[in-house]
């Protein structure tokens, strides 16, 4: 509640001051005195929109607004984003912003020079009527505030709403001890606040699209030397059907144990868990809308894991998304070959050892996940062990 009372208060600092002062002198001075008053708010009320629009283009091209704008760019692409993503946004969202801050401080300053130059060039009216014109000057405080809520093409009440659960959500976060729970739970709740703000000036697919290149961007930048393709698409359907997917992922990772550290390092987990849960976590994998994308990186992370060699590639187009199955059982005997890998040769086991090894490997070799290639690189690796 607080968060919203502050993000509305300066909306209406001035029109409650204003709606007090010439109501008490509406009353005083009668209806005449009301109606110019009235008069002058709704003539005050024209120019200051027309001088906010003027002035928000002119202060959005200023050089220093340019330069931070560059920065800006310069550090969103370190991150992977794309220059066209964003800077569309930015450049109308910015306007939008300029408009909804300069709208309520011209019209106080207009309102001001036009009470200023009306007290001087205009005769005193003779109080008649006062209880019209303490109604007037009340309804000159309620043209400002409508005017300084509504006329920057921005819902402030509204806002302030989302602001206040944006700000629920973000409270409990502590980024020293993370709750990947609380997070995934609320995703989809802080999707819909992003998608419906009017904070923003752009379209659902501009807001998709934008987001969609940051996550690709990070996610792409954070795996090293893995040459993906783009992982998410431009739909807030399918982002919300992954965040849904991921709240859900997240809440059954925790149920089961699979991170082992719900709190400190979330993404902290227990493989001999993921051994267990194979065929469920198979099932939340290809739920997300770019599984094929996530699969092959997963199985790219393994066999480099396995195999100690840092530059193998999956290869692309293997994966589909009828392939749960057959990821859920190739994923489980990886995880049992993975076992005898560690500068143990095939020659060093013993009879059982060899046996459970020879049933993993035929599994691996007629799995539609392995081509020719893939699994002479992974016999080649259970025949040397790591070197």
């Amino acid at each position: 509640m607080l968060v919203q009372i502050l993000f509305i208060a300066p909306f209406l600092l001035f029109p409650l001051i204003i709606a007090v002062v010439m109501g008490i002198m509406g009353y005083r001075k009668g209806w005449k005195f009301g109606v110019i008053g009235l008069t002058a708010m709704v003539a005050a009320a024209g120019m200051a929109y027309g001088a906010a629009w003027f002035l928000s283009r002119v202060l959005a091209g200023l050089s220093f607004v340019e330069d931070i704008r560059w920065d800006i760019t310069l550090m969103l692409r370190d991150a992977g984003l794309a220059d066209l993503a964003w800077q569309g946004v930015y450049d109308a969202t910015l306007n939008r912003l300029l408009m909804l801050v300069l709208l309520p401080v011209l019209l106080i300053l207009i309102y001001i020079i036009i009470c200023v130059i009306w007290a001087i060039l205009s005769p005193k009216p003779q109080p008649s009527l006062k209880p019209v014109g303490m109604v007037c000057g009340i309804f000159i405080g309620v043209i400002a505030g409508v005017f300084g809520l509504f006329a920057g093409g921005v819902n402030v009440v509204t806002e302030a709403g989302r602001a206040g659960r944006a700000a629920e959500i973000i409270r409990p976060i502590n980024f020293d001890q993370f709750d990947l729970i609380h997070v995934t739970d609320r995703l989809p709740e802080l999707l819909d606040i992003y998608f419906d703000t009017e904070l923003i000036d752009a379209s659902e697919f501009a807001r998709a699209e934008l987001l969609t290149d940051a996550i690709n961007g990070v996610f792409v930048e954070s795996m090293d030397n893995i040459n993906t393709m783009l992982i998410i698409r431009s739909s807030r359907s399918r982002l919300m059907q992954d965040a849904d997917n991921l709240k859900e992922l997240a809440r059954f990772a925790d149920k089961r144990r699979i991170i082992a550290n719900r709190f400190g390092d979330p993404f902290e987990i227990d493989n001999t868990k993921i051994a267990e849960n194979i065929d469920e976590l198979s099932h939340y994998l290809f739920n997300f809308t770019f599984s094929p994308e996530l699969v092959r990186i997963l199985l790219t992370q393994t066999i480099r894991d396995m195999s100690g060699d840092p530059t193998f590639i999956y290869p692309i187009g293997i994966v589909t998304r009828d392939s749960e199955a057959a990821f859920a059982e190739a994923l489980a005997a990886l995880y049992s070959i993975s076992d005898f890998i560690g500068g143990k040769r095939f020659d060093q086991m013993d009879e059982a050892e060899r046996g459970d090894t020879l049933d993993t490997v035929n599994t691996i070799r007629y799995s539609p996940l392995f081509p020719t290639n893939v699994f002479a690189y992974l016999a080649d690796i259970l025949q040397h062990g790591e070197e």
